[in-house]
């Protein structure tokens, strides 16, 4: 058994159910602690206390690093994000934006989007990642702020309202209605 008093905290990370670092917990012999990192860093390979090796005690801490995300390549720009409008001032085509270092306030939701946006990176060495903007919709069909083309030109998805669906109906009417008259 090993006492974990001396285990301390991670900057930028949480205790973990084995290592609390207070008096009196201790930890099975051939265990490790189990510190956590916070949202937005890795865990550094083998910076965890232990295992513990039959001593008296632990201590030290676990290694929280900054995730690395890289830069948007080829065709695709993070600025053509579905549902964000992100400018330039966000600097997200630099290599090496680490968690730290991302700095999108001013990134918004696109038109027919609601919501707070959020741009993190919450995997090292992966994409920025966007959240926080959904669609609007209202009484359960899309919002029609679009009204010049029912395509939505942020996404390829359709906003569809009543009256194009009342309109396909009649159409299917019609069709139908004809083509009872009509002997083939």
């Amino acid at each position: 058994m090993c006492d974990v008093s001396g285990v301390t905290q991670p900057s930028h990370g949480q205790y973990g159910s084995l290592c609390a670092g207070t008096s009196g917990n201790t930890l099975s012999q051939g265990a490790s602690c189990d510190l956590t990192c916070d949202a937005g860093y890795t865990l550094q390979a083998e910076s965890q206390p232990g295992p513990c090796d039959g001593s008296t005690s632990l201590e030290g801490t676990a290694t929280c690093n900054a995730n690395v995300c890289t830069a948007s390549t080829g065709s695709f720009l993070w600025r053509d994000t579905p549902g964000y409008v992100i400018t330039d001032t966000c600097g997200l085509e630099e290599e090496g934006r680490t968690t730290a270092a991302i700095n999108c306030d001013d990134t918004t939701c696109a038109p027919g989007y609601t919501g707070n946006p959020e741009v993190t990176c919450p995997d090292h060495a992966a994409g920025l990642f966007f959240s926080g903007c959904t669609r609007d919709i209202q009484g359960g069909i899309f919002n029609e702020s679009k009204k010049s083309d029912f395509r939505n030109a942020y996404d390829g998805t359709m906003d569809i309202s009543w009256k194009h669906i009342l309109g396909g109906l009649f159409f299917l009417f019609i069709f139908i209605a004809i083509m009872g008259f009509v002997k083939v």
